[in-house]
């Protein structure tokens, strides 16, 4: 059985796959789109693509996920830029 939603008629798909993402230094994040919830997080990319495989295709919502924080809203996901710094100073 097929584990991707966007594939088995759930979510629609972002395009993207869990590989594509880190093959392209991106970061996931999610933010709960309920009115007044502040609740944002950043997804570990490995983590993800040992339990689902590098070919999972990402919905824009997290299927079947509640907010941690208020309880209620869907989750959002949407991608960042990770920066490398280039200058060689320490943090």
């Amino acid at each position: 059985m097929n584990n991707n939603p966007a594939k088995n008629g759930g979510p629609r798909s972002s395009c993207w796959t869990l590989a594509r993402v880190r093959e392209m230094n991106l970061q996931l994040e999610g933010r709960c789109q309920a009115q007044g919830c502040a609740w944002f997080g950043v997804f570990d990319i490995d983590k993800l693509i040992e339990q689902l495989g590098p070919d999972y295709e990402l919905p824009e919502n997290a299927p079947g996920t509640s907010c941690g924080l208020c309880g209620s809203g869907p989750i959002k996901f949407q991608l960042a830029s990770l920066h490398q710094d280039v200058s060689g100073a320490s943090p």
